[in-house]
């Protein structure tokens, strides 16, 4: 049922229910099984540098674990971990709002990575140019269509997309429709 990892044969549910028992290991476990993809969610995905990925991957885990601590997990552990994902992120952005009245290129600099050239031959070249203009597009949706095209993305369900943002599944899978239209026209060139 859940993600089952080679070196511990534990699902996802099963590590949650250890760590409800109150077994730190089985949390450093589901903490190591998914902090690369919260980490590249953030830095791939989102734009930002590392240690501004760091500081919210930690702070996504911090709160699925305190929320796992007061409540039963409610479907899949990755559909908890995305959702904290999200609130992370939208009350980063909101401090950074309260913290300055404007934005300086120093600060930006300080927060978004700009891709690396890629050193590899034309093949994986366009592959990270491709990569890198599907995501630039994505940014470029309305918030809506661009949070629920990152869980997309991400390969949750439309159920999952509909739990996090608290809408219904019909309503998440029109979203989607809307905008990978959307997404075609911004990427006519690659499609």
């Amino acid at each position: 049922m859940g993600n089952e990892n080679a070196n511990n044969g534990f699902s996802d549910e099963k590590l949650v229910a250890m760590l409800k028992d109150g077994s730190k290991a089985h949390a450093r476990l589901l903490y190591r099984r998914y902090n690369n993809q919260i980490l590249h969610h953030y830095m791939g995905k989102r734009g930002f540098k590392r240690e501004v990925a760091e500081e919210l991957t930690q702070e996504t885990f911090f709160r699925v674990f305190r929320t796992l601590r007061n409540q039963e997990l409610q479907g899949r552990f990755i559909g908890l971990l995305y959702k904290a994902a999200y609130h992370a992120f939208v009350d980063y952005l909101a401090e950074k709002e309260k913290q300055k009245a404007w934005v300086s290129i120093d600060d930006v600099e300080k927060v978004i990575e700009l891709p690396d050239s890629d050193p590899g031959g034309e093949k994986a070249l366009y592959q990270k140019q491709t990569h890198h203009a599907v995501w630039a597009a994505v940014r470029r949706l309305n918030e809506k269509q661009r949070l629920v095209m990152e869980l997309h993305l991400e390969e949750l369900s439309y159920k999952e997309i509909a739990e996090i943002l608290e809408m219904t599944t019909g309503y998440v899978g029109r979203i989607i429709f809307d905008a990978k239209k959307q997404l075609k026209v911004l990427l006519k060139e690659y499609c």
